[in-house]
């Protein structure tokens, strides 16, 4: 019998377009995996990478999709770094009384450990090197937050 998750549903909020969109949505799923381990249902909306790529949309056509699913979430998880469409998502589930839950480098760290066997390395975006692209595909539209 498939059980479902008891503690509700979580958002991971979170840098996305800053730095490097791989490495984001790679701590992201991570977070997102512990989450899914302590009974949580998770909305990753770092998973619309591949959406991204494959039809584009606007930054605020996507901040209307993820704001959407805030309204449905229990709790909201904020990743540490610099994003305004993560601070929106916050400041819009605060709005309406969602819990927020903001994750600090060291929690990141010991999530790392737990999940992957290894620490989650978290660099703030102004100290990462960026590479010429900025990391995101070509053919992309959504702009920096």
């Amino acid at each position: 019998m498939i059980e479902s998750a008891s503690q509700g549903l979580v958002y991971v909020s979170g840098p996305y377009t800053k730095g490097n969109p791989l490495e984001h949505v790679r701590r992201a799923i991570i977070v997102a995996e512990w989450y899914r381990r302590k009974g949580w249902a998770v909305a990753l909306p770092h998973l619309s990478i591949q959406w991204e790529i494959m039809f584009p949309l606007s930054w605020e056509e996507w901040l209307a999709q993820d704001l959407a699913l805030v309204e449905r979430c229990d709790r909201v998880i904020r990743l540490p770094g610099i994003s305004q469409g993560a601070d929106l998502e916050v400041a819009h589930a605060k709005k309406l009384d969602i819990e927020v839950h903001y994750l600090s480098p060291e929690e990141m760290t010991e999530i790392g450990k737990e999940i992957m066997g290894t620490a989650l390395d978290y660099i703030p975006n102004s100290q990462r090197s960026l590479p010429a692209s900025n990391g995101r595909p070509s053919g992309t539209t959504r702009p920096q937050t």
